[in-house]
């Protein structure tokens, strides 16, 4: 374990015993996770479906992206790959590691930019993107309904947001991530869910559960189904 790892590992540790703010925490459990070469594994574990889910969307010239959570920005270079070249896309994560990893490893993307920052308290003005995802990392926002007010004041009118994750109520092969897992996360039914992107006042809410090609034989596996829900800012 080099020097870095140490630092972070010990600053989990004083979070947890001196009850940080979870964003904090977050902070420095990402940090971590990081460090331990996290970021390269989020993106095996994860690919599958964002590729499925990006296939669905219909991207244009004019769009302009926010990754969410990026983490190491895998999923906005996934995407950079295959849409056009004037396309701008923004990853946002709480991690500062994250987004040192991630704007190193995606020099290659001029139309590429990352900052670091709290999901809750987005540094964008109003209706800077057309669209918005956040992969794997919606259940661990403390406060998620702000965060939905935050995504509904970046996007545009009529802009769509895609939240793609593992973590849910229908999922129970997800449910072992919860005895190791260092931050408090929620678990909902898809229901929950749902109902509050309405009440947050997203239009054309849609949930649909994708079922992996490779399910686990060993029992329920996390990343055996994944949760897509797909909302539009009213015009």
């Amino acid at each position: 374990m080099n020097l870095q790892t140490s630092v972070f590992k010990f600053r989990v540790a004083w979070g947890m015993l001196t009850r940080k703010p979870l964003p904090i925490r977050l902070r420095d459990e990402f940090n971590l996770w990081a460090g331990n070469g996290r970021g390269e594994r989020m993106e095996r574990e994860h690919r599958p479906f964002t590729e499925r889910i990006f296939s669905q969307i219909q991207f244009r010239a004019d769009d302009r992206i926010l990754d969410l959570a990026c983490g190491e920005g895998w999923a906005s270079r996934l995407l950079a790959t295959s849409i056009p070249h004037d396309v701008e896309i923004t990853g946002v994560d709480i991690s500062d590691e994250m987004i040192r990893r991630a704007a190193a490893k995606s020099c290659a993307f001029p139309n590429m930019a990352f900052c670091c920052g709290p999901a809750h308290s987005l540094s964008f003005p109003p209706e800077s993107f057309t669209k918005a995802f956040c992969i794997e990392s919606f259940y661990y926002f403390e406060n998620q309904e702000l965060v939905l007010r935050e995504l509904k004041r970046v996007l545009r009118p009529g802009g769509e947001l895609f939240l793609v994750f593992c973590l849910y109520q229908q999922n129970p092969g997800s449910f072992g991530f919860l005895n190791w897992v260092r931050v408090p996360v929620h678990v909902r039914a898809i229901a929950e869910y749902e109902r509050m992107l309405e009440n947050e006042g997203w239009t054309e809410v849609e949930a649909e559960e994708l079922v992996s090609d490779e399910i686990s034989h060993n029992g329920p596996g996390f990343h055996d189904r994944a949760l897509c829900l797909r909302a539009r800012k009213p015009l």
